[in-house]
């Protein structure tokens, strides 16, 4: 179908980098949404696999006059995205990966929410697939009132964060929320773990819904998880940290009542993870050299993120 629409609802970002086909599984997810009015825009990151991602893209544009594409020099995630959010027309938005699946009511259900709750931001529950394994997608009720939902604003701004952390399946993809485009150009991507933060506070009201909306892809030839951890990454967190930890020596004062030390300590966790995930699955190394480099980062990033009154609680080191 090709559609053309002079102010859409929705803008969809995703930024796109040697991904080739793959691509095809998100675009298809949101073709068949059904909210129907928005626009994708497809930031091309200077791809080097020989056109193929490229031509994957400008097919599907050709079919669907509401899917745009541009190609640039390579940026790298964050600051694509930012690109992206500047060429949005939409008052709302939504930023994914370039290998992911959404729900086809995501966009219907998200609106819905945003203009009966009147806020500006909801985050909402993830799942992860495999390329061997798609995600098995269940409607949500006819009536969305009953799917469980946290509204926070002036009032319960001060605990209402704390909940958002502990509900770790909704918050763990620092990107995986539906917001207003105004309130999403407010805080660069390119500090992804700072920024749910930063816009938790430029928010007068968010919600967090119990709904899985979003689908990520694990392992997959292209995946973000199999990004590789490099010293500019590490470099990246020690800077992003250093600014949570700068936030959280301010809010402790009365007691830390947005739970920032808590989502420092689970999300450093999943970091560590990463790193020794991907350690493991390196060829060549033999199982005392990958726990030898995953014990000598973990204490690196223990000696800078951390004071001695910080607990590894969610941490569990498994050679």
């Amino acid at each position: 179908m090709n559609t053309q629409m002079l102010t859409p609802k929705v803008s969809v970002i995703i930024p796109v980098y040697n991904i080739g086909e793959v691509v095809a599984q998100m675009l298809d997810s949101i073709l068949v949404q059904t909210e129907q009015s928005f626009e994708v825009i497809c930031i091309n990151d200077g791809s080097t696999d020989n056109g193929k991602t490229l031509s994957v893209l400008e097919t599907y544009a050709h079919k669907d006059s509401r899917i745009h594409v541009i190609t640039r020099t390579n940026a790298g995630p964050g600051a694509t995205r930012d690109y992206g959010l500047s060429l949005a027309h939409a008052p709302f938005c939504y930023v994914c990966d370039q290998d992911d699946i959404l729900h086809p009511q995501l966009f219907e259900y998200c609106l819905w929410a945003l203009k009966q709750y009147d806020a500006e931001f909801i985050a909402f529950r993830r799942a992860a697939f495999t390329s061997n394994n798609l995600p098995k997608i269940e409607r949500l009720p006819e009536n969305f009132k009953q799917i469980p939902i946290l509204i926070a604003d002036e009032k319960n701004r001060q605990n209402a964060p704390a909940q958002y952390v502990k509900a770790h399946e909704i918050h763990v993809d620092h990107w995986v929320h539906f917001s207003t485009t105004t309130l999403a150009r407010k805080y660069s991507f390119s500090q992804p773990i700072v920024r749910p933060w930063a816009i938790i506070q430029m928010s007068s009201r968010w919600l967090v819904s119990e709904a899985t909306l979003h689908f990520y892809s694990v392992n997959q030839v292209g995946s973000m998880s199999r990004s590789k951890i490099s010293e500019k990454t590490i470099q990246r967190f020690h800077e992003q940290y250093s600014i949570l930890y700068e936030l959280y020596a301010k809010e402790r004062i009365d007691g830390d009542p947005v739970g920032l030390w808590a989502f420092m300590n689970q999300h450093v966790a999943m970091i560590l993870k990463q790193i020794y995930n991907r350690i493991r699955r390196s060829k060549g190394l033999d199982k005392d050299i990958r726990t030898m480099l995953y014990q000598a980062l973990t204490d690196m990033l223990y000696d800078f993120f951390f004071t001695k009154e910080f607990s590894f609680q969610y941490v569990r080191l498994r050679n």
